[in-house]
């Protein structure tokens, strides 16, 4: 019998994995691809495959960084930037326990607690792309493909498989849910504001009066009246009354930048100055997520850009979302660093419906590109 070996080049080997996953090139994308079915791999292992002694073997952080580094190592020069994490590969740890909180985000793994990992189940999510359905869970792209009848397409943490290729069974059918159901339902966000502030409202305390100039108001409103971008003025910059129930929060120089907390108040305006009536704190989560729905209130909408690129979109963010609809951005990678242009996603266009109706959850709605031209 003849052997024969054949040098590749890093290029041909990167191709051929990206034809094989059916994903997209680019060291970034095929990296995070590569490196998220490594850890469904390593994971979904631990999760069935039980010790004599009847217990599951689960995956250790440890242990997924440690697989990755070497499994994946020579593929990239040193010098390749892991954009997300801000890191080069030769420390390419960050990056990979970033792509590791991705697929926990979007329902691929459990944490189990104490550094243990264990698979989540096969589920489908469908939306308004027509041809294919996003897949969610821990299993390797080979068992995806045995139990659906449709290879998966792999890009980053996502993967999504066609409609027309999935098996026509009522058991393949009881896996798909909405992506409402994927990210939790949620009241439309109107009416959760109201509620949600109807509630806090019953906690105020007594009234008193305090001087507000050490906080910042939640004010996107004030800031259209006098033409300029803002969302929360100092207290002192507030020339006229609020009539209504706002959040506020202690300014930089009286509060630690990664703990302040959050209010909802009530103020006078005094002797052209606002006075605190009443106030009551609000959970960190809970204040996310009603500056959307104060902006919806206040007619202030936030802005988003979402372009097509061929084979991918582009999502740009000026600003943080809230939980659960963050649960998205994870389907991505990071393009831009939110310090530098904005918090920039690069997304399999298949992606594209469910970053819209995840927006309009929170009453965005993105200007939307294509080709370089405005829609």
């Amino acid at each position: 019998m003849t052997l024969s070996l054949v040098e590749r080049s890093n290029a041909e080997v990167q191709h051929a994995l990206v034809v094989s996953l059916q994903g997209l090139g680019g060291p970034t994308a095929l990296r995070r691809t590569l490196a998220s079915e490594h850890i469904r791999a390593l994971t979904h292992f631990g999760s069935t495959h039980v010790r004599a002694a009847g217990t599951i073997q689960l995956a250790h952080t440890t242990r997924l960084m440690m697989g990755l580094r070497k499994n994946l190592a020579g593929l990239w020069p040193p010098e390749v930037e892991d954009v997300q994490a801000g890191a080069s590969e030769t420390n390419a740890e960050d990056g990979y326990r970033s792509i590791l909180d991705d697929l926990a985000r979007i329902g691929d793994l459990v944490d189990t607690g104490g550094g243990f990992w264990m698979s989540a189940p096969l589920r489908l999510v469908d939306s308004d792309e027509p041809e294919r359905l996003l897949v969610l869970g821990g299993a390797p792209r080979e068992i995806v493909r045995t139990m659906l009848g449709a290879q998966p397409e792999c890009v980053a943490a996502s993967r999504f498989v066609r409609r027309a290729n999935l098996y026509p069974t009522p058991a393949v059918a009881d896996l798909v849910q909405s992506l409402d159901t994927w990210l939790g339902s949620a009241d439309p966000l109107r009416s959760w504001t109201q509620r949600t502030i109807a509630l806090y409202l019953q906690r105020l305390s007594q009234v008193e009066e305090i001087a507000a100039d050490q906080v910042e108001i939640y004010a996107p409103d004030f800031y259209r009246d006098i033409r300029k971008l803002g969302r929360w003025m100092p207290a002192n910059e507030v020339n006229r009354p609020i009539d209504d129930v706002r959040l506020f929060r202690p300014r930089l120089s009286h509060a630690r930048a990664y703990d302040r907390p959050h209010y909802l108040g009530t103020f006078d305006f005094r002797q052209g100055k606002l006075v605190l009536r009443r106030s009551v704190q609000v959970d960190y989560q809970t204040s996310r997520r009603l500056r959307f729905g104060l902006d919806q209130a206040l007619g202030t909408p936030r802005s988003a850009s979402l372009s097509a690129n061929g084979s991918t979109c582009v999502l740009g963010l000026g600003y943080a979302l809230p939980e659960p609809e963050a649960r998205v951005l994870s389907l991505g990678w990071q393009t831009a660093p939110l310090r530098l242009q904005g918090d920039q996603r690069t997304f399999h266009h298949a992606a594209w419906p469910l970053l819209v109706q995840a927006l309009q959850r929170l009453s965005i709605e993105p200007t939307v590109t294509s080709r370089g031209t405005a829609a």
